[in-house]
């Protein structure tokens, strides 16, 4: 897991009792998604507010990944800042350093993170159709794992 973050063992280890402790997670680790979900659609824009800055060159974020520009066309450009970006646009401070290379290695996990972003924008009628992908993406692995 740390590899695929991008994140130190030490970091995923206190993240995952903070997780327990929030109920997040339960006992046995497995992650309660209604209530992750409900956290990422109302507390974590609290938490974690995103406060679009300076360009940058970098990684394209929020509603600015295709998944969303098919819905709300061509606006402002967002992007993580990553020398390896190709993109310029809106600095956005991603929930911590490792995101643009796991979002790069991972397109599926650079989706849930701009659907994340696209959240902590608060731009109502992005934050409405990015909750509902979100809560379909996430809800829908739940219903997978339990009918495995």
């Amino acid at each position: 897991m740390a590899q695929a973050l991008f994140l130190s063992p030490a970091e995923i280890s206190y993240a995952l009792r903070r997780c327990q402790h929030s109920r997040l997670l339960d006992e046995g680790r497995h992650v309660q998604r209604r209530s992750l979900v409900e956290f990422l659609v109302h507390g974590l824009p609290y938490v974690f507010p995103a406060n679009p800055g300076f360009q940058a060159r970098g990684i394209v974020t929020g509603p600015s990944v295709p998944l969303l520009q098919e819905q709300f066309g061509q606006g402002i450009t967002y992007v993580w800042p990553a020398s390896e970006g190709h993109q310029w646009g809106a600095a956005i401070t991603p929930l911590y350093a490792g995101v643009p290379a796991a979002a790069q290695a991972d397109g599926a996990l650079h989706e849930l993170l701009a659907l994340v972003d696209t959240i902590r924008l608060g731009r109502p009628r992005e934050v409405k159709l990015a909750g509902e992908l979100l809560r379909q993406r996430l809800l829908s692995i739940s219903q997978v794992a339990h009918e495995s």
